[in-house]
């Protein structure tokens, strides 16, 4: 009576092959949606930039916020934003640029953006968010601030990735 216990080498080499496929197509795909999450993330800081930057135009009386800007530029700050100050400054971002930017670089390269309150082309204004980790690094997200659309300026693979329509515009960050 011969008793096998135990697995062929075909076996385990055919449960291999199939966590490799397996692995090569989920592992990219994960990626792409984690991608896709992060550039969320950034959206979201844009809406509370662009909500704190409006807040703070209005409390000095203007309009909006790029017309305060345009007026006084030692007062467009991010520090002078409520949202923004040394207390509720979200983890992980400092203020750049002379406090005209927030800069958020974290461990995970993923993660990481530059914010502007107020970067113009032509006569439309955004807020924008730009990619400053690897990879689709230097990637810029634009949120317009008179119809509160969300665009993509760089690649149109990274545009794809992000699911954002890509833009033409030229900002320089």
């Amino acid at each position: 009576m011969n008793n096998k216990k135990g697995f062929t080498l075909i076996e385990i080499l055919t449960v291999v092959l199939i966590i490799g496929i397996l692995s090569g197509v989920a592992l990219p795909q994960y990626r792409r949606v984690m991608q896709k999450a992060y550039a969320a993330q950034a959206v979201t800081m844009m809406r509370v930039i662009y909500d704190s930057s409006e807040r703070l135009a209005v409390e000095f009386g203007y309009k909006n916020y790029p017309a305060f800007a345009a007026e006084n530029a030692s007062a467009a700050k991010f520090s002078r934003m409520d949202m923004f100050n040394a207390e509720t400054m979200p983890a992980n971002c400092a203020y750049a640029d002379s406090e005209t930017s927030v800069s958020c670089p974290t461990h995970d390269t993923l993660k990481a953006y530059k914010y502007k309150a107020d970067v113009t082309s032509g006569t439309t204004h955004y807020v924008a968010a730009k990619k400053i980790g690897d990879p689709y690094k230097d990637t810029v997200l634009l949120f317009n601030r008179d119809n509160s659309q969300i665009y993509c300026q760089g690649t149109q693979v990274a545009c794809d990735v992000f699911g954002l329509t890509k833009v033409s515009t030229s900002i320089s960050f």
